[in-house]
C-alpha cells in the first residue's frame, strides 16, 4: 500500500511528510512526520523537520501550547482519557520517532 504523503514549507524550505495512521479500539490518530534531514546547520542553514498529529476519530484528546511568562509558546501538552488513548498516543510517538529516524542517514547521527 502506497503511503499517503504531502508536502509542507518550513522558512522557505520545502519538507515531504508521510501520514501513519494508529488505531486501537474505537480511538484512531493520524501522524504526518518528514525531515529534510541533516543540512549541516542551525535554524538558518540547517535541516527542517516537520510533524503533525491529529485526532482521526474517537480519541479524548487535548492539546495545549505551553508559554512563558511573556506569552511565548515554548512547548505543546498532550493529554488523553481511555486505555485505548494510552496505547494510540504511545504507538503514534513510536511511530513519529520512526518515521523521523528514518529521515537521517548513517554516519549523521553523531
Amino acid at each position: 500500500m502506497k503511503k499517503e504523503k504531502k508536502i509542507v514549507q518550513i522558512n522557505g524550505i520545502p519538507v515531504m511528510a508521510e501520514k501513519e495512521n494508529v488505531r486501537n479500539g474505537k480511538a484512531a490518530l493520524t501522524v504526518f512526520a518528514g525531515s529534510t534531514g541533516f543540512c549541516g546547520g542551525d535554524r538558518r542553514a540547517g535541516g527542517r523537520t516537520y510533524v503533525s498529529l491529529e485526532n482521526a476519530g474517537a480519541t479524548d484528546m487535548i492539546v495545549n501550547l505551553v508559554k512563558d511568562k511573556n506569552g511565548n509558546g515554548t512547548g505543546f501538552e498532550i493529554a488523553a482519557s481511555g486505555d485505548a488513548e494510552l496505547m494510540s498516543i504511545a504507538y503514534v510517538l513510536a511511530a513519529m520517532s520512526e518515521m523521523l529516524i528514518n529521515t537521517m542517514t548513517a554516519g549523521e547521527e553523531e
